[in-house]
């Protein structure tokens, strides 16, 4: 009877074990982590004259990578683009395929700053933006709205037209 008594008790102490590991895998899991770690600037079209929302065909690209955000996409009035962790400048082409107008380019001055999300969830990189020149092609003006680049859909950039 000793040996059988040991045998349930060992069983028990493993189910236990494993209760307790699968636990443990599910409280590192936290609700919402990849959410809170994206930051990026976000950008919206107008009118100048007007100073009504503008939707235009787009294609976006990043400059000194081959990354293309947005390949002749059809009415686009609102945009998002990641700024450069390990790097203070950010630079992106805005073309226009609808008409003969010329490319534009987009550069972006940037203090970034880590900040703990959370233990679970790590850091991310927030930045400010310090200043934005551009090409003046096509592009009118532009607004900086909030210069706090963060993880919520708030507008950072105006561009007019």
């Amino acid at each position: 009877m000793g040996n059988l008594l040991n045998k349930n008790q060992l069983n028990g102490a493993v189910v236990l074990l494993l209760l307790l590991i699968s636990l443990s895998l599910v409280s590192c899991a936290e609700e919402g982590c990849q959410e809170s770690r994206i930051v990026k600037v976000n950008a919206r079209f107008f009118d100048k004259a007007s100073n009504e929302p503008l939707a235009l065909t787009l294609t976006l690209k990043g400059v000194d990578n081959d990354s293309l955000l947005l390949d002749s996409v059809v009415k686009v009035s609102s945009f998002e683009l990641f700024l450069k962790q390990d790097t203070s400048f950010t630079a992106y082409v805005l073309s226009f395929p609808a008409g003969d107008v010329d490319n534009d380019t987009l550069f972006i001055r940037h203090i970034n700053k880590d900040k703990v999300i959370s233990m679970n969830c790590g850091c991310a990189t927030f930045s400010t933006i310090d200043s934005i020149y551009w090409s003046r092609h096509t592009i009118d003006s532009l607004a900086i709205r909030n210069k706090v680049i963060g993880t919520s859909d708030e507008e950072n950039i105006r561009i007019y037209f």
